[in-house]
C-alpha cells in the first residue's frame, strides 16, 4: 500500500490511487492476478506509464484467492473502462458480472483483447457471456479456443461480436464445432470485414462445414492466416479453402495438416499458388496427397511467384519420383528456408535428386528428412553437397537406414560446417548423434 500511495502524482491522472488497499492486497501478490504489462516486480514504474493496459490474470496454482466479479468490475471502474487485456480468468461468471456491472453505471467498456482459452465456458457460459460482449464494441481479439462452447454456444458469440467491427484475431479451436457450428460461424464472418487471422482447427467441420466457411471468406482484403487443421475436410471442403487462397490477396498463412487430403483436393490448392502473392507459410503434412498432389503443388509453385518461406508435406505417401518432381521445382523457391519431408519415402533416389539441387537453394536452413527411408548412399549424396550449403542451421536424417557409415558422415560434415545443428541416428546403433 506504501508503495502504490508513493505513486500518487503518477496515478491521480489514472485514479490508481482509489484502489481500495483490500483490493490491491487481494490481487496484486506476485501469484495473483493483477499485475503490469511485464512483471510485479517492476509494478510501480510499469503502472506509472501504463496505468490503463493492465492484465488480470487468473491464477496458474491452487489457492484460497478467486478473482470475483466485484474485482472486475472495481478494476474496470476505476480505469473508467479501459482494460486491454484480460487473461484466463478462471470464473467466467466474475468476468460477466463484473463487465455487466461497469455497464448498468453507465461506463463503456473499451476491451481490446479478450483471453478465455482453456477455460471452462460451456454453452451455459457463452451464453452468458455473449450478454455483455456486444457492449464491448472495441473488441478487436478474441481467444476462445478449448472452451467447450460447442456449436450453440458459437451461435450466441456470434451473435453478440457482429457489432465489433473492428474485430481482426478469431480463435475458436478445439470447440467441436461441427459442421452445423462452422455455418454459424460463417454468419459472423459475412459481417467481419475487418478480420485478419481466423483459427478453427481441431473442430472437426468436415467437407460442409469447410464450404460454408470459405463461401463467406473469398474475396476478403483483409485475411492473412487461416488455420483449419485437423478438421477431416477431403478433397471438397480443400477446394473450397483453395478458393479462398486464390481470391484473398492478403493471405500468409494456410495450415492444412490432418485433413484426409488427396491428391484432388492438393492439386486444388496447387492450381491457385499463381494467386497468391504474399502466401509464405504452407502446411499440408499428415495427409494423403500423393505424387500426384505433390505434382500440383509443384506446378503452382513454378507457375507463380510465390514468396514462401514454410512447406511441409511430412507423412504424404510420397515416392522417390514425387521428390524428384519437388527437387525441379525448389530452385524457383528462392525464399524457402523451411522444408519437411519427413515419413515419406525420399529413399536413394529422391535424396539424390534433392543432393543435385540444395546448392541452388541459398534461402534453405532447415531441412527435415526424418523417417524418410534414405539409405547410406543416398545419405552420402546429401552429405557431399551440404557441404557446400553453409546456410544451414539444421539437418534432421534420424530414423534412416545409413549403417555403419553414419559415424564418418556425421563427423566429416561436422568438421566443414561447425555450426551445424545435425540430427542423425544409426538404426544399428539406436542413440542418435547430435552434433552442434
Amino acid at each position: 500500500e506504501s508503495q502504490i500511495t508513493s505513486m500518487a502524482g503518477t496515478q491521480q491522472e489514472s485514479g490508481l490511487q482509489t484502489l481500495p488497499a483490500a483490493l490491491l492486497g487481494r490481487v496484486w501478490p506476485p501469484e495473483r492476478t493483477l499485475v503490469g504489462m511485464r512483471t510485479c516486480k517492476t509494478l510501480q514504474a510499469d503502472l506509472a506509464r501504463n496505468a490503463d493496459a493492465l492484465l488480470v490474470q487468473g491464477s496458474k496454482n491452487d489457492c484460497d484467492c478467486e478473482v470475483t466479479a466485484h474485482d472486475v468490475s472495481e478494476t474496470l471502474r476505476v480505469l473508467q473502462g479501459r482494460l486491454d487485456l484480460l487473461w484466463r480468468i478462471r470464473n467466467v461468471n466474475a468476468l460477466v458480472g463484473g463487465i455487466a456491472a461497469v455497464l448498468a453505471q453507465g461506463i463503456a467498456v473499451a476491451m481490446v483483447h479478450l483471453n478465455l482459452r482453456r477455460l471452462k465456458v460451456g454453452t451455459e457460459g457463452a451464453a452468458a457471456l455473449a450478454s455483455v460482449l456486444g457492449e464491448c464494441k472495441a473488441l478487436v481479439h478474441l481467444d476462445a479456443a478449448y472452451t467447450g462452447i460447442g456449436a450453440v454456444g458459437v451461435t450466441c458469440l456470434v451473435r453478440a461480436v457482429r457489432s465489433c467491427e473492428g474485430l481482426s484475431q478469431l480463435n475458436l479451436a478445439g470447440n467441436a464445432l461441427g459442421p452445423e457450428g462452422a455455418r454459424q460461424l460463417a454468419l459472423l464472418l459475412r459481417e467481419c470485414s475487418s478480420l485478419q487471422m481466423l483459427d478453427i482447427s481441431f473442430n472437426s467441420i468436415g467437407p460442409e462445414g469447410a464450404t460454408a466457411v470459405a463461401a463467406v471468406l473469398c474475396g476478403s482484403s483483409t485475411l492473412t492466416h487461416l488455420t483449419i487443421h485437423h478438421n477431416f475436410i477431403a478433397d471438397q471442403g480443400t477446394t473450397s479453402v483453395a478458393e479462398v487462397l486464390g481470391s484473398c490477396p492478403r493471405i500468409e498463412l494456410l495450415d492444412l495438416r490432418y485433413n484426409d487430403i488427396g491428391p484432388d483436393g492438393a492439386c486444388a490448392v496447387g492450381r491457385t499458388l499463381v494467386d497468391s502473392p504474399r502466401l509464405t507459410h504452407l502446411n499440408l503434412s499428415r495427409n494423403s496427397i500423393q505424387d500426384a498432389g505433390l505434382r500440383g503443388i509443384c506446378a503452382g509453385l513454378q507457375a507463380g511467384k510465390v514468396p514462401l518461406t514454410f512447406l511441409s508435406v511430412s507423412k504424404n505417401g510420397i515416392s522417390p519420383e514425387g521428390i524428384t518432381t519437388l527437387s525441379a521445382a525448389l530452385p524457383s523457391c528462392t525464399h524457402l528456408s523451411y522444408l519437411d519431408l519427413s515419413e515419406n519415402d525420399v529413399g536413394t533416389e529422391g535424396a539424390t535428386a534433392l543432393s543435385a539441387v540444395l546448392a541452388r537453394c541459398t534461402a534453405l536452413k532447415d531441412l527435415n528428412l526424418n523417417h524418410s527411408r534414405i539409405t547410406s548412399e543416398g545419405a552420402k549424396s546429401v552429405v557431399f553437397v551440404l557441404s557446400q550449403c553453409t546456410q544451414l542451421r539444421s539437418v534432421d536424417l534420424r530414423a534412416n537406414a545409413l549403417g555403419g557409415a553414419c559415424k564418418a558422415l556425421v563427423l566429416e560434415w561436422a568438421a566443414e560446417i561447425p555450426s551445424l545443428n545435425l540430427l542423425v541416428s544409426d538404426c544399428a546403433q539406436s542413440p542418435y548423434v547430435r552434433i552442434l
